[in-house]
Parts: C-alpha cells; structure tokens; sequence
C-alpha cells in the first residue's frame, strides 16, 4: 500500500487554492482538486501491507504544540525553466519542520527523507513545458489564509480509474 504522512487542511483555504489553481488550467497542466490538498510531512510510498500499524504507533509517540501555518507566495519545483508543480507555500516560524522532523526521526525506515524539506501545498501538477513566469510574478508575494494546524494524518493514496483517491487512516493530534 502507497502511504504518506500529512496535514489536512480547512476546506475554506482549499477551496480558495482550488480556485487560484483553476486559472492555469491549461492542455498538460492539472489542477489538484481541493479534496486532494494537503501538506506532505514524509512520502512514506509502497509499505508492506500490515506495517501500517506500526506506523501509526510511532506516529502516535510523537508530542507536538499545535501551531499556525499561513499560506504565502507561489512556487514551482524543480525549476522555473522546467516545472513539474506549481504550488503554494506553507509557513509556520518553523513549526511545520520541526513537526517534519519529529516524524522523519519516528519513520526512518519507511520511505525517504527530504532532503531539503519546503512546507507547501501543491495546486498543480504539469506535464510539459509551460511559462509560468507572469502567474509566478503575480502571486509571488500573495497571502491565502491561515489556520492552526492541530492534527496530522496517515493517508493511503490509490490510482483508481478516475484519478488518485486519498484515504484516511489514523489522525494524530497535537497538544
């Protein structure tokens, strides 16, 4: 099973990127839809079938204050020469990476660590070369909501015929 560790975000900021992602919709450019958003914290990918649980009980030994995440700025990775997603940033006082690390210190045998972790919530993924410049330009310093962020989650992510679907399976809730 396909797994990763993740914040779920308030419906009222996901439809506002869902919107602002619907202005690059475009031939080899897909918006993510509003119920697919999140903030990845670990990519865990495919896990043993059975390993969840002992997954979740690591997760569960993580303490964490809970903290406010505002979205800020647009970006693109890996570069603005060729993009693969297009996304908007996550920022937190440090608060989201330290919570990344919490869990990346939990799971270092499941998956891979980034290595240079950036809190971001993707809105596009792109699937040949597009100009982004202008939309980069124009939202590069654009605010789109805030919120507390009290809970992470472990998702399991499936391909089905009409595109992924994202299951729930524990939710972990900070102090």
């Amino acid at each position: 099973m396909r797994l990763f560790v993740a914040i779920p975000l308030p419906e009222e900021i996901t439809l506002r990127l869902e919107q602002l992602a619907s202005g690059l919709k475009r031939d080899g450019v897909n918006p993510v839809s509003n119920e697919n958003m999140h903030i990845t914290l670990r990519f865990l990918g495919e896990v043993e079938h059975g390993k969840e649980k002992e997954i979740e009980e690591r997760l569960h030994k993580i303490r964490f204050e809970k903290f406010s995440c505002t979205f800020i700025g647009v970006g693109v990775f890996p570069s603005k020469e060729y993009v693969r997603v297009v996304w908007v940033g996550a920022e937190s006082n440090g608060a989201l990476e330290g919570l990344t690390k919490k869990v990346n210190n939990e799971l270092k045998e499941f998956g891979k660590e980034e290595e240079n972790f950036v809190g971001h919530i993707t809105i596009a993924r792109v699937k040949r070369k597009v100009d982004f410049s202008s939309f980069l330009e124009k939202y590069t310093k654009a605010e789109f909501g805030s919120f507390e962020v009290s809970s992470f989650t472990l998702v399991q992510s499936r391909l089905e015929p009409e595109g992924v679907k994202y299951e729930k399976l524990a939710a972990f809730y900070l102090a």
